[in-house]
């Protein structure tokens, strides 16, 4: 048996969908990730995030960029986009927030904060820790 242990406060009931301006040079399919070479960016149903983070709190001006935001760096984490990209992730969290009604001065104290963590959490070393567990078949 093979895990994670689960620190997420939502999970999607519906896929959602967001066109981005990060072009993989190939599309990126996993089970509930794609990323499109066109910038189309899937986050499917069953989808598990934790929203913002820091001292930020989650609301309905932020929820999109968050989760968008988490996939992008989850892909980078996984390997399956450069760690490089962080940079851009992070634009697109900006452009969502002002596009769902964030306050321009939040989003700057946004950017500020993700300025700060330079990327860290798109490092793959940062994946969460999967336990093994044998099994007695």
């Amino acid at each position: 048996m093979k895990f994670t242990s689960m620190d997420y406060k939502y999970q999607l009931e519906h896929d959602e969908v967001f066109q981005t301006s990060l072009r993989p040079r190939s599309d990126i399919n996993t089970r509930f990730i794609c990323l499109t070479t066109d910038g189309v960016l899937t986050i499917k149903a069953g989808y598990a995030w934790d929203g913002v983070s820091g001292p930020i709190r989650d609301t309905e001006h932020n929820h999109h960029a968050g989760l968008c935001h988490d996939a992008l760096y989850q892909l980078m984490r996984m390997g399956m986009m450069s760690k490089s990209l962080w940079k851009e992730a992070d634009n697109e969290f900006a452009k969502l927030c002002l596009l769902y009604g964030t306050h321009k001065v939040w989003v700057n104290i946004y950017i500020a904060g993700l300025k700060i963590a330079n990327g860290k959490y798109a490092n793959p070393k940062e994946r969460k820790k999967i336990y093994v567990i044998k099994s007695i078949h």
